[in-house]
């Protein structure tokens, strides 16, 4: 559970500075009181930044402070409500706290963080403690919002409420059941909403297809760790621009029509059964598509299914130049359907290729299917090949790529983790580097595994989330 509250939390900005607590509600030095000179906003401002324990207890300085906390849109974490250094946490005297909160503040609130009580809340009066707390977060509004059910492994009804949120920027949930949208009304919308996570929160097709058309200027969407919940996914968005499932298995994906979508990952470290189908219909800017895998993945372009034999014609996404794969490149099917994309994608700029670490290749692949694809003579200008572990095979694609690829600029190979030392790979390349003519590309050896994290993938700021 831990680590699903770092991967919530992780490289979000600090709501608050938890040094200007001292100075807040410090007494008794004998010292010039020049806080309390200080312009209510400037006041305001630093009481929003505060630990919502701290920001209480300015409240018992002066009816000014009281008039300050109650005009300040608050950041409420129930962790911070726990005690420091003790074992035995009484979840009722913390409940209270939250309740005294949400009851006494009028609202907004900034930041709303409920990773510790929702299960305790939801186990109360069979759940009305936390339909209390999610109707008063609606009435009074809220910007970010963060529900972390700890049950596990049966999930939580998510109160009905949070279809009010409409004040909402961005929204986490883990392990819910998500209430159904059926009755749900026109008029009933999100429209600040950005950025949405699924953790593991079971939500039907229909319900998640209602929340992307009502979210208008929803940018980002993470599926992640959920099992066929929901069993589809149908995207029609024009403001979307990140897709991302992340170690999450879906029947179907289904980009129907999304004008803005720039990055689509599917990642997911083991094969998926049945195979998820990836349909890419209207997606114009789209530019990032991985990782690619034929034993989990079965590709559809423009209503044509890519398979074996190939299509003819050949459906093309000429729009991407960020492309992942990953696939054993001992299965000679696969390496044949990994050709089959390539063709698909004309303008790759950047190819990224993941080894299976437990892949143990008995016959040589034949690259001629890799022969004459367009991206790999005229486009392609970075190489990536990720768990390298400089066999005969891995290294034959290599030595393949390196006199293939006309425009390449740069290699990069990251070292499997078994890799002992580098020096049989740095001997390997020597004997291969004059058999390129003309100029050079860069040759680059890292060393790493398969570790990769989702805001990494999802931050539209990296310009290639395959580099990790």
């Amino acid at each position: 559970m831990a680590t699903v509250k770092h991967a919530i939390f992780a490289f979000r900005p600090t709501p608050y500075y938890p040094a200007l607590a001292c100075y807040a509600y410090r007494g008794g030095g004998g010292g010039e009181d020049r806080i309390s000179h200080l312009p209510d906003g400037l006041l305001s401002n630093i009481v929003g930044r505060l630990p919502v324990k701290d920001a209480a207890r300015t409240t018992v300085l002066s009816s000014r402070w009281l008039r300050i906390w109650h005009s300040t849109p608050l950041f409420l974490d129930d962790d911070d409500l726990i005690p420091s250094r003790e074992d035995d946490v009484d979840m009722d005297t913390i409940a209270d706290a939250v309740s005294c909160i949400l009851g006494s503040h009028p609202g907004p609130f900034r930041f709303v963080r409920l990773t510790c009580t929702c299960e305790h809340a939801a186990s109360i009066d069979d759940g009305k403690l936390l339909r209390t707390w999610i109707s008063a977060i609606a009435d009074k509004g809220v910007d970010d919002l963060v529900l972390l059910n700890r049950r596990r492994p049966a999930h939580g009804n998510l109160p009905a409420d949070v279809l009010r949120l409409s004040s909402l920027c961005r929204l986490d949930l883990a392990y819910w059941d998500f209430p159904t949208t059926d009755d749900l009304s026109r008029d009933a919308r999100f429209p600040h909403l950005r950025e949405l996570g699924l953790f593991e929160t079971r939500i039907r097709a229909a319900d998640l297809d209602r929340l992307i058309r009502f979210s208008v200027k929803l940018k980002k969407l993470a599926v992640i760790g959920s099992n066929n919940s929901p069993p589809s996914v149908l995207i029609r968005s024009y403001n979307l621009r990140c897709l991302l499932f992340w170690k999450a298995v879906t029947h179907k994906v289904h980009v129907l029509a999304a004008a803005s979508l720039e990055r689509l990952i599917l990642w997911n470290p083991t094969a998926a059964s049945p195979p998820t189908k990836l349909i890419i219909g209207h997606a114009p800017k789209l530019h990032t598509v991985g990782f690619l895998d034929p034993s989990s993945h079965v590709l559809e372009l423009c209503y044509t299914l890519v398979q074996l034999p190939s299509p003819s014609p050949l459906p093309m996404a000429p729009s991407v130049i960020n492309l992942a794969l990953k696939f054993r490149i001992g299965v000679p099917q696969e390496v044949d359907m990994v050709a089959l994309y390539l063709r698909c994608f004309p303008n790759v700029h950047i190819l990224h290729v993941m080894f299976n670490e437990d892949d143990e290749p008995s016959v040589m692949p034949s690259f001629k299917v890799w022969q004459d694809i367009p991206c790999l003579l005229s486009t392609v200008q970075v190489v990536v090949l990720r768990n390298f572990q400089a066999d005969d095979v891995q290294f034959q694609l290599f030595v393949f790529l390196w006199l293939t690829a006309n425009v390449l600029k740069k290699v990069v190979l990251v070292l499997a983790d078994a890799l002992g030392t580098r020096e049989a790979v740095v001997d390997m390349l020597k004997s291969v580097w004059a058999n390129r003519a003309g100029s050079k590309p860069k040759i680059v050896l890292q060393s790493g595994g398969t570790k990769w994290s989702f805001h990494t993938a999802s931050d539209l700021s990296v310009a290639d989330p395959f580099r990790f």
